[in-house]
């Protein structure tokens, strides 16, 4: 097999987990399907996560909406517990030990960068990026099963922080010199919050195709 052919290769033992559960206040209307390149933004994440990974499933409390992508769709274990809440459904339905999770409104998810992130993931619970000291990326990030008991705890405790993940003792940051191995511009963490953040991430990315062609 040719090192191209190894670089293709579906990942069996990671899950890639879509959330799509946001309640898109400051957007006014459901993001996921506003277009990117011509493309519904939903669709480019999972066109992205299908290249990557084996399993991959979907969590949204509107399964109708996304029924088309044949993708398995989970309700809210939990519901209103925010992204929290997602992420414990996704570790319950997933069929492996680990996930990768992402939102469905980051456009912009480098393959090459997600890879890295599974191979470092053995030995922690959490593989998360850290871009500052004080700022992480938790809906990109790698969970392991072994984190549903945290975030039961934390919620029934009524705090909905995705934070009650990075006290586990078991988390891997990855930091800034080594995400920028991978994406130079810190693209994958970019989503689109408004209409306008949507039009400038179009502009960029048709500026992007214009320079690749």
């Amino acid at each position: 097999m040719t090192k191209d052919k190894k670089r293709e290769t579906l990942i069996t033992d990671v899950s890639g987990v879509i959330l799509a559960g946001g309640e898109n206040r400051r957007f006014g209307k459901n993001k996921a399907l506003a277009r990117i390149c011509d493309q519904p933004l939903i669709e480019r994440v999972v066109s992205v996560m299908s290249s990557i990974f084996e399993d991959l499933v979907l969590i949204t409390n509107t399964p109708e909406v996304y029924s088309y992508l044949h993708i398995p769709l989970y309700k809210d274990e939990i519901e209103g517990c925010g992204p929290l809440g997602g992420i414990l459904t996704g570790l319950i339905h997933m069929s492996c030990n680990y996930g990768f999770f992402a939102a469905c409104d980051m456009p912009c998810l480098k393959q090459s960068f997600i890879r890295h992130m599974v191979y470092l993931k053995n030995g922690y619970d959490v593989v998360v990026p850290r871009i500052a000291e004080n700022k992480i990326e938790p809906l990109h990030a790698i969970y392991a099963k072994a984190c549903i008991p945290f975030i039961r705890k934390s919620i029934k405790a009524g705090s909905y922080r995705i934070s009650c993940l990075f006290r586990t003792g078991s988390a891997r940051y990855i930091d800034i010199d080594e995400i920028c191995r991978f994406d130079p511009g810190l693209m994958s963490f970019i989503n689109v919050n408004t209409e306008k953040e949507l039009k400038s991430i179009n502009q960029l990315l048709h500026e992007e195709q214009d320079i690749d062609a």
